[in-house]
C-alpha cells in the first residue's frame, strides 16, 4: 500500500527474546542474523519468533505453523520461556497522513493483557475486548490478512513449504494465502519482485566497497 509506511518495531520479554529493536522504514532487502547466546551460533535465535511477533501485531496471527485451520502462533506462545510475562510489543507506523503506535502486551506492567492504539501521540480510549481491539488495529493501517501474508511479509513457514512438502500441500499452501493457483506462479511473481530491486551501479557498488 503506497498510503503506508512502517517505521519501526521492538519486542521485550517475547518468547527467547529479552530485547530487539527492528528498524523498518527504508530498509530495502536485509538480512537478519541472530546470535543464539545460550549455545552460539544462529540456530533458534529467536528470528522467527521476531516476525511472528511483528506479524501477531499487525494482524493478530502468528506465521508458524499456520493453516486454513489454525491460526498459528497464540498470543500464550510468546511468554517469557523462564516463566513470567510482562510481555511488550510495540508497532510504529504512518498510514495518511496519521502516525500509529500499536502496543500489545502479555501479562504486562502495567498494562496487563491488551493491545493500546495511540494515534498522533494520543492514546485512543477504548473499553472494548481484546479480540476487537484487534479489529480496530486492522482499520488502522487498512491491511488484510492475504495482503499482509501474501505481499508484506513472508513468515519463516511460508518460505520453507514453498520449497518443502507434497505438490498437494503446495498447492493449498499457495492457494491459501497467495490467492494463486500453483507454485510456479507465485515463483514467477517474486522473480518479477526481485528483478524489480534496484541494485548500486558498478561504480557506486566500488566506491561502497571501497
Amino acid at each position: 500500500m503506497q498510503d503506508l509506511t512502517f517505521l519501526d518495531f521492538s519486542i521485550r520479554n517475547g518468547g527467547i527474546i529479552a530485547e530487539a529493536n527492528l528498524k523498518l522504514r527504508d530498509q530495502g532487502l536485509v538480512l537478519l542474523r541472530g546470535e543464539n547466546l545460550d549455545s552460539g551460533g544462529s540456530n533458534r535465535s529467536g528470528k522467527s519468533t521476531l516476525f511472528d511477533a511483528l506479524s501477531y501485531t499487525v494482524i493478530g496471527s502468528g506465521g508458524k505453523g499456520r493453516t486454513e485451520s489454525r491460526a498459528g502462533i497464540s498470543k500464550n506462545d510468546f511468554l517469557p520461556l523462564r516463566g513470567g510475562g510482562n510481555v511488550e510489543f510495540v508497532l510504529r507506523f504512518i498510514h495518511k497522513d496519521d502516525e500509529y503506535e500499536i502496543g500489545n502486551y502479555r501479562k504486562h506492567k502495567p498494562y496487563g493483557t491488551s493491545i493500546r492504539i495511540t494515534k498522533n501521540g494520543e492514546y485512543q480510549e477504548h473499553t472494548i475486548a481484546i479480540g476487537d481491539m484487534q479489529k480496530e488495529v486492522l482499520k488502522c493501517h487498512g491491511l488484510s490478512e492475504r495482503e499482509w501474508f501474501g505481499s508484506v511479509y513472508l513468515t519463516q513457514n511460508h518460505s520453507h513449504t514453498l520449497v518443502s512438502g507434497t505438490p498437494k500441500q503446495k498447492h493449498e499452501h499457495v492457494a491459501a494465502h497467495f490467492g494463486l493457483d500453483d507454485v510456479a506462479k507465485c515463483i514467477t511473481i517474486n522473480s518479477k519482485w526481485i528483478g524489480a530491486i534496484q541494485l548500486p551501479d558498478e561504480d557506486s557498488l566500488r566506491e561502497l566497497l571501497g
